[in-house]
């Protein structure tokens, strides 16, 4: 397999994901701040809360969806779900 090739799995009829990154922030200050691994900690293992790049950020992105609908109610509950952790 050529590894700097990406694979999608094949889909009958479109679908769409999506991946919001959310930013943690001092409540006080409203400065960024490097809150994300403390959230990070109570997903190990998950495939749709995930680190990104800086410790201020937090990517949570949804399954494979058929419709915008789908979207919004997996996203919002995704992000509901990190919300409890802050």
């Amino acid at each position: 397999m050529n590894r700097d090739r990406i694979y999608f799995s094949h889909s009958p009829k479109p679908t769409i994901g999506v991946e919001a990154e959310l930013f943690t922030i001092n409540k006080d200050s409203l400065d960024l701040c490097p809150g994300a691994p403390l959230v990070l900690n109570e997903f190990t293992g998950s495939a749709h809360i995930k680190e990104e790049l800086l410790e201020c950020i937090i990517g949570v992105n949804t399954g494979i969806c058929k419709d915008i609908s789908a979207v919004r109610s997996d996203l919002t509950s995704r992000i509901f779900e990190v919300q409890q952790i802050v």
